[in-house]
């Protein structure tokens, strides 16, 4: 019974000293191109002009080296907020609009979609 408890013992420390494995959201992701549709249904992806990036924490904290509340371009500004992977999506921080931004993740690609009236989206690629 004492062995039994020992090697019982032993595989809850084991276990618990293995290290927990990520989403594959963590990390960080380069913009590679943007869609947008005038209203017409003729939008298509573009290449990216710019050189955004989306850095994802294993803590839920998302960190943006361009703009989290809309697509605009422009000087680079750093912006925050938290991500959920549960229901895949971007809650963003300081912006005159709280909803938040839906992702999707398909083949190593994130494609966020931002509260636009016609559809307009931006996609990525990890970078690490």
């Amino acid at each position: 019974m004492i062995r039994l408890l020992a090697l019982f013992g032993t595989l809850a420390w084991i276990s618990s000293c293995t290290p927990k494995t990520q989403h594959e959201l963590v990390g960080q992701w380069k913009m590679t191109a943007v869609y947008f549709d005038i209203g017409n249904g003729t939008g298509s992806y573009q290449d990216a002009t710019e050189d955004k990036h989306l850095t994802f924490a294993g803590d839920g904290t998302v960190v943006s080296d361009g703009s989290l509340c809309n697509m605009a371009t422009g000087p680079a500004e750093v912006q925050e907020g938290t991500y959920s992977t549960e229901d895949m999506t971007i809650q963003t921080e300081g912006c005159a609009q709280s909803m938040p931004l839906r992702m999707e993740l398909k083949n190593n690609e994130l494609e966020v979609f931002y509260p636009c009236i016609e559809p307009c989206s931006e996609k990525y690629r990890k970078v690490e």
